[in-house]
């Protein structure tokens, strides 16, 4: 007859549920306070009114923070279950300290992004700006193009983050692959293009409107500016190919091939071409 669980082995099995409800609670944390920091954003996406809608403007943030949280929580399940050849399943298996790493990683991701919508598109509702002796110059620097030139400065430095530790996890990857953390690090890289891609779907509906009503130069501005940030993301892409001769982004390290086999012992060794139990 088989022996009931314990109360520690039926927490470990349900380990992966409370970490991810946990973190649903956190990211729903965050999203209450942008919203509340910044503010109202322009009720239109892609230049249609949201006014009075189901989908509102802070209906719509809600839904970019279910798609980040899908991302977050779809690529860390994908990579645990995958199992790289060459690894053994102690290698390959989760710990708190690689998964707390990866999600502060993503979560730092996600509230720049979030920030950096919300602050691009509010419609003067922010609230914050400092205290006492400093609150005027705090207001005078947020009166000004600092804040959205610090918000570019820090698209650009996530950028380069993400291309250096990129390619530092690919150019050794067959031993960088074994590594816990340097995993964790390496795919919360991945999940932070994902959130980007995401964030860029939702700061084209939101600026929409407001490009469409700039002059031409503003709007050519505004595509400069893009255009620098996408040319810069492919560029480092293919630079990263080139520099560790094709690396695969996602499978076995290049020249490993994948094993059938289990890794589970099974009791019996071969010595000399003979089973020795």
């Amino acid at each position: 007859m088989s022996e009931e669980p314990t109360i520690w082995e039926n927490i470990k099995s349900s380990r992966i549920v409370i970490q991810y409800f946990v973190l649903m609670l956190v990211v729903s944390a965050i999203n209450m306070v942008l919203n509340s920091s910044y503010g109202s954003l322009d009720e239109t996406f892609f230049c249609v009114s949201t006014s009075g809608s189901f989908f509102n403007s802070k209906r719509l943030l809600w839904l970019y923070t279910t798609l980040v949280y899908i991302v977050i929580v779809g690529v860390r399940e994908w990579t645990r279950k995958v199992e790289y050849a060459g690894t053994t399943a102690e290698e390959r298996k989760e710990e708190f300290k690689d998964f707390m790493l990866y999600i502060v990683i993503c979560l730092s991701t996600f509230i720049f992004a979030g920030a950096y919508i919300r602050r691009k598109f509010n419609t003067g509702g922010q609230k914050g700006g400092g205290e006492g002796a400093f609150k005027g110059t705090v207001s005078k620097i947020s009166s000004t193009s600092f804040g959205t030139l610090s918000l570019y400065t820090g698209i650009l430095i996530i950028l380069i983050n993400v291309i250096s530790n990129s390619y530092q996890y690919l150019k050794n990857k067959r031993q960088n692959v074994k590594d816990k953390l340097l995993r964790a690090i390496y795919f919360s890289q991945i999940s932070t293009m994902f959130i980007f891609l995401i964030s860029s779907f939702f700061i084209a509906g939101f600026g929409c409107s407001s490009l469409q009503s700039s002059s031409g130069k503003n709007i050519f501005i505004a595509l400069i500016k893009w255009s620098i940030v996408i040319a810069g993301s492919i560029l480092g892409i293919h630079m990263i190919n080139i520099a560790t001769d094709g690396e695969n982004w996602f499978g076995d390290p290049k020249g490993v091939e994948p094993s059938d086999e289990s890794e589970e012992p099974s009791g019996e060794e071969t010595v000399d071409g003979e089973v020795q139990l």
